[in-house]
């Protein structure tokens, strides 16, 4: 698209995707499941100086999605990012999301029309259309997540995350419950946690607590630090000589 298109509309120009519930989910076609899907760029890079990661996602900008029962049609989409996989059976909500997710629990303060949750722009690349409280399926991002476009275009959408060993430590869930894992023996102090992006739509728009839920990725990634207790400061205390091994 041309630096001409304010005011077009990403839905007429056909460069919003809406994916059906009942092929994704039920299709026995892998060559349907890949078209059903979103497209997706993953990137999960370690910054060795910084004892950090970054991730960077880039996705296809969905809108409302459809099924194969008249009754659930027009379904909310949202892509959740997290450190932990979304699922109901844990009683995750779209509107409880832990500390370390692509948004934010007080986007969702005083919002009592569950049909807002899934709100969506036609208009993605409008200044205020994602990463804002206005369309709650693309929402304000957490401290630690970027969400963007680039400019004149209806899709993908990318969000880019950094965070230290220290950040990653603090990630918990809306419960709580801590998201990653540290471990530490004579060897070394390791670092492990997954990174999950899943697609997710209510089971209907009336808030049941039960969504629909797909996959995209889910990647295992770990930091460790090799303890090496083999030299001497000047006043004879052993040192820790600390190196990167793996992630």
């Amino acid at each position: 698209l041309t630096s001409g298109m304010n005011g077009i509309d990403c839905e007429d120009q056909g460069m919003i995707k809406h994916i059906d519930w009942q092929k994704l989910l039920n299709s026995q076609n892998s060559t349907i499941e890949d078209i059903e899907k979103p497209d997706i760029n993953f990137t999960l890079i370690m910054n060795p100086n910084s004892l950090s990661i970054t991730i960077i996602i880039q996705l296809q900008y969905l809108g409302n999605a459809s099924t194969g029962d008249p009754m659930y049609q027009s379904l909310g989409t949202t892509y959740v990012i997290d450190f932990k996989s979304f699922s109901f059976t844990d009683n995750d909500k779209i509107n409880h999301p832990g500390t370390c997710q692509n948004r934010i629990s007080s986007s969702f303060d005083n919002i009592t029309n569950f049909t807002d949750y899934w709100r969506y722009s036609t208009t993605p690349y409008l200044p205020g259309h994602i990463g804002s409280n206005s369309y709650l399926s693309y929402p304000t991002p957490s401290s630690y997540w970027s969400l963007s476009i680039e400019n004149n275009t209806c899709t993908p959408i990318r969000y880019i995350a950094t965070f230290s060993w220290h950040e990653l430590t603090k990630c918990h869930s809306y419960h709580g419950n801590s998201l990653i894992k540290v471990s530490n023996n004579d060897n070394a102090i390791t670092l492990s946690g997954t990174i999950f992006v899943n697609v997710v739509s209510p089971y209907s728009m009336d808030d049941t607590g039960v969504y629909r839920i797909f996959p995209l990725v889910k990647q295992d990634f770990g930091i460790s630090i090799l303890k090496q207790i083999n030299v001497l400061s000047s006043t004879g205390v052993e040192l820790f000589i600390i190196s990167i091994i793996g992630i």
